[in-house]
């Protein structure tokens, strides 16, 4: 029964949370055993408070979604819109969480108050003894932190503790008073800190690099800062010098290297800002002007960078602004450009304003026209109604549109008066419409409809240029078919004084005819052709396009088509009469029989027509084809043609007649359906009276394996064709050859030319559903016979065998195998000794690798091996390593690296070589890491230099504190340190 009552209780709190005028979403839960409580207090002034006091294991209160309040006892202040908590607890918001005792938690202005309080952020936990918070801002009393907080450390490597702390969630944290402490034990004693806690972009940054005898010592201080709740940004101070390298004293030469000659002083300004209706930004950046080491007394030019922008959101302003104003010396010193669009609309009248332009600071030099192309300036205004389409019966206007404009641009080449000069300044008036009638039916089976689209551009020169299109057509069908008619008439006409808007003249008109008849379901008829009454771009065009013609018998029959085309042409030029097509198709409208003749006539009606090219001018030809048999079982093809007039050849007599070709299968091509087929071809050239080719194919399946056999023979020439065989284990590997006989020429009664030249090749490869193979292993080679030679033998052998090669590769992309996790990119090729070579031997292999191994040692790089060899031996091979490392850890926290080639031109040993000593350069560079999580201590020694660096910061970074030291004694043996 209590529990029931709770729960109404509760439910009751909820309501009566929402009935207030708190505009505060309040729900309230509890674990049972829990208890609710409403409670009434006078203050001594007389006023009224009202609470609720919740009591729950734990009791969690969940405000506008967004905030949440967990603790055992809670009480509710609803008169004063005040959350207390009782003892221990913990409010979470979207981007913190504070944990702590007696917390006080303000609806209205969503502060609160709190002791012994734990305060976890995205980026950084803090301990105090008291807080209060504000929107955007915690200030705690007594307090400690450490980026080692989420380490997991017994006791922090480091930590800082603060008689008062101010943190800004996501932006810094300040600290007062501050007690260094290492492993808790106070060190140093600063009185402030400031530790940024933004992203990468948004933390103070220091660069520090110093000068040598090519390049300027540089120190840059980037600084973010804000501006109000609005805007922020960062200003970046940029100092460079020239140094005497070396020669300067402790100070400068650990930090500029070397004594100071001059000096140069820039910055960068790069601020963003939000307003109620939009953003902005604005960025200034300059360089000064340098000493040109290059050219004596002569100094480069200051360069400035400047960028204002801002953007109006759509929806909050009116009108709608978009404004750029740039310049950009390394792009076009001295021209400062702008851009300026303004968009509204009123009383249904959209307009939109654009300009742009450039000013030339430096008027001086050879750079005049800016970055963009022609207009160079302009002010355009554009006008349209916002309802796009306007409609009075079966009339409409659309894409009405109004632009004045006044433009400064390049000068149209082919307009005389204009050319005059480079440029022109004048204004413009482009208005465009289109008008149309949509389709009408005046009365059964007739259409009418037209279109009419225009453009007037009229300018202050008094010059324009008119684009009209305009297209009407109309059909009219009846019972046995239809008849249409097409006018166009395409219009650009007038000129420009400018090239940005110039046009191609012309003026084309014509009309298009197409008649189509079915006046029976077996029946149908097609004509069409087109007069062009105007084409003043091509007069050759002009008059009758080709008549097209086509008369198709049958199409309602799935057994028998006989169609006729042809392609007349009418004009006065040609009246060519053009070719007549007959075709024949029969098919067997049994789907178990494939049974189906195809006969193609092409009758030419004026064969010594005199504008032909080519050699012959008859085109009349004949062709059939034949195919028959019974499904899935066999199947018989044939094939051949006729050509009547054949043009002239330069030996022999006249080929008229094409190829026979023949073909008997038995089963089924598609291994789908698991029927094994054979196939045999034969290719006849019936004008020498000789057989031309002979195939054979063959498939078989059984899942999932598949089997496939492609041989050709070029009986004429007494070669192989075309060959390939093929097994194919599905998902796991694929077997494939070509370039030589699987089946011996005698078996069919042929013979081989006894000179020939095969090239041969065998695939070894991954077979993959998805994807390409990841593995490949091919050999091959050339296979010479007779007097066809491939080697540099002064006596041929009967059979030579040259060029021949093994070559792979391997990919395999993130691979896991037991404790080893690896990927892998390698190729090589392995010559083989044939009779063009003597010896066996790797010519060249690239691997691309990385390897983990039970995350304890790593290997990863890029090794190149190549090699050369004379008849007898190889004279040179090399071992290249690029970026090849090797990392161990210890400890956990210790990581060990020797790297072998990090530099672009890499490490190479010469591993033999006839001419001289094997050499091997081994100076890697050694790296030691210590990774604490919160901190990392990175140290490297160069054994080819002798340089040994030191840097203090944070795991992954690039800077911090630490130095380097050049040239020490610190060297291992090599090449580069001159030494035995």
């Amino acid at each position: 029964m209590r529990v029931w009552l709770i729960r109404l209780a509760l439910l009751g709190c909820i309501f009566g949370l929402w009935s207030t005028a708190l505009a505060t979403k309040v729900v309230i839960s509890a674990e049972e055993p829990s208890s609710l409580e409403l409670r009434q207090v006078t203050l001594p002034d007389g006023s009224d408070v009202e609470y609720y006091v919740i009591k729950g294991n734990p009791v969690r209160l969940v405000i506008d979604e967004t905030q949440e309040v967990t603790a055992k006892h809670i009480e509710f202040d609803r008169t004063n819109k005040v959350v207390r908590i009782i003892g221990y607890g913990s409010i979470t918001t979207e981007d913190q969480s504070t944990s702590g005792d007696n917390l006080v938690f303000e609806l209205d202005s969503e502060t609160f108050q709190g002791q012994d309080v734990l305060i976890i952020t995205n980026e950084i936990d803090v301990l105090g003894v008291d807080a209060n918070r504000v929107p955007g801002q915690i200030s705690v009393l007594t307090g400690e932190f450490s980026p080692c907080s989420r380490c997991g450390q017994k006791v922090e490597d480091y930590s800082f503790k603060a008689e008062r702390l101010e943190l800004f969630p996501g932006d810094r944290l300040v600290a007062f008073d501050v007690q260094i402490r290492i492993k808790d034990f106070p060190i140093f004693y600063l009185p402030l800190l400031v530790v940024p806690l933004g992203p990468p972009d948004r933390q103070p940054q220091l660069t520090l690099n110093a000068g040598t005898e090519s390049s300027r010592a540089e120190v840059f201080l980037s600084w973010p800062y804000v501006s109000g709740a609005n805007a922020l940004g960062y200003v970046t101070l940029r100092y460079w010098a020239d140094v005497d390298v070396g020669q300067g004293n402790f100070f400068s030469n650990t930090f500029l290297g070397g004594a100071v000659e001059t000096n140069y002083l820039g910055g960068e300004i790069n601020h963003r800002f939000y307003t109620d209706t939009g953003k902005g930004s604005f960025d200034l950046a300059y360089t000064p002007s340098f000493v040109d080491t290059t050219q004596t007394d002569k100094k480069t030019d200051e360069l400035f960078k400047v960028r204002f922008q801002y953007d109006s959101e759509e929806n909050l302003s009116s009108p709608q602004i978009n404004l750029l104003i740039s310049r950009d010396d390394d792009l076009r010193r001295g021209i400062a450009e702008f851009t300026l669009q303004m968009r509204n609309s009123i009383s249904g009248i959209r307009g939109q304003f654009d300009g742009r332009g450039f000013l030339d600071f430096v008027p001086e030099d050879d750079i005049v026209d800016p970055s963009y192309g022609s207009p160079r300036r302009g002010l355009e205004l554009n006008l349209s109604p916002e309802q796009e389409t306007f409609s009075v019966g079966p009339f409409s206007a659309s894409g009405i549109n109004l632009n004045l404009g006044f433009f400064e641009g390049l000068s149209n080449s082919s307009n005389r008066s204009a050319a005059v000069s480079r440029t022109q300044l004048a204004g413009r008036l482009v208005e465009s419409h289109n008008l149309s009638i949509e389709p009408q039916r005046p009365w059964s089976g007739l259409e009418f409809s037209a279109n009419s689209s225009f453009q007037g551009q009229y300018y202050t020169t008094g010059e324009r240029l008119i684009l009209w299109n305009t297209s009407a057509n109309l059909s009219q069908s009846f019972g046995i078919g239809s008849i249409r008619f097409d006018f166009n008439r395409n219009i650009n006409e007038g000129e420009t004084p400018f090239a940005f808007d110039a046009r191609s003249l012309g003026n084309i008109s014509s009309l298009g005819g197409n008649l189509t008849l079915t006046p029976f379901d077996w029946l149908n008829f097609s004509s069409s052709t087109r007069y062009v009454f105007l084409n003043d771009r091509s007069r050759e065009a002009e008059g009758f396009d080709p008549l097209v013609t086509s008369l198709t018998f049958f199409n309602n029959l799935n057994w028998i088509n006989l169609s006729f085309s042809n392609s007349y042409d009418f004009s006065e030029d040609s009246f060519d009469p053009g070719n007549l097509k007959t075709e024949l198709g029969l098919r067997s409208p049994d789907t178990s029989v494939d049974a189906n003749l195809t006969v193609t006539f092409i009758k030419d009606l004026n064969p010594n027509f005199p504008e032909r090219l080519g050699p012959g001018n008859d085109e009349s030809e004949l062709d059939v084809s034949l195919n028959f048999g019974l499904r899935p079982y066999l199947l018989f093809d044939m094939s051949g043609g006729y050509v009547f007039d054949p043009p002239e050849p330069e030996e022999g007599a006249k080929a008229y007649n094409k190829d026979l070709t023949l073909g008997l299968t038995v089963g089924t091509e598609d291994q789908e359906d698991l029927i094994p087929s054979v196939r045999v071809g034969l290719s006849r050239d019936l004008n020498n009276h000789e057989t031309s080719t002979v195939s054979l194919k063959a498939t078989a399946a059984v899942q999932p394996v598949e089997v496939s056999l492609e041989q050709t023979f070029n009986v004429a020439d007494q070669v192989l064709g075309a060959s390939n065989y093929r097994v194919t284990w599905k998902n796991i590997a694929q077997l494939e050859a070509s370039g030589f006989a699987l089946i011996p020429a005698g078996l069919l009664g042929l013979e081989f030319a006894p000179d020939r030249t095969e090239l041969w090749r065998v695939d070894l490869a991954e077979n993959r559903l998805e994807g390409e193979a990841r593995w490949r292993l091919t050999y091959e080679s050339t296979h010479a016979y007779g007097e066809r030679s491939c080697s540099a033998l002064i006596d041929p052998l009967e059979v030579e065998v040259c060029d021949s090669k093994l070559t792979g590769f391997v990919n395999l992309d993130e691979t896991r195998l037991g404790p080893f996790y690896f990927g892998v990119d390698f190729d090589s090729t392995f010559l083989l000794a044939d009779d063009s070579q003597a010896l066996n031997y790797l010519s060249q292999a690239n691997l691309l690798f990385f390897t983990d191994i039970a995350s304890t040692v790593g290997i990863q790089g890029n090794l190149q091996y190549a090699a050369t060899a004379s008849e007898t031996e190889i004279t040179q091979s090399t071992l290249r390593f690029n970026d090849f490392a090797i990392t161990a850890r210890f400890l956990n926290d210790f990581y060990l690296s020797m790297i072998l080639g990090n530099d672009s031109d890499g490490e190479t040993w010469v591993l033999s070589d006839s001419l001289s000593e094997p050499s091997f350069n081994f100076q890697p560079e050694f790296r030691l890491t210590w990774n604490r999580c919160c901190w990392a201590l990175y140290s490297s020694w160069d054994s080819a230099t002798g340089t040994l660096s030191i840097t203090l910061t944070t795991p992954g970074g690039t800077e911090g504190l630490g130095g380097t030291f050049e040239d020490t004694p610190l060297k291992l043996p090599g090449e580069s340190t001159n030494q035995p």
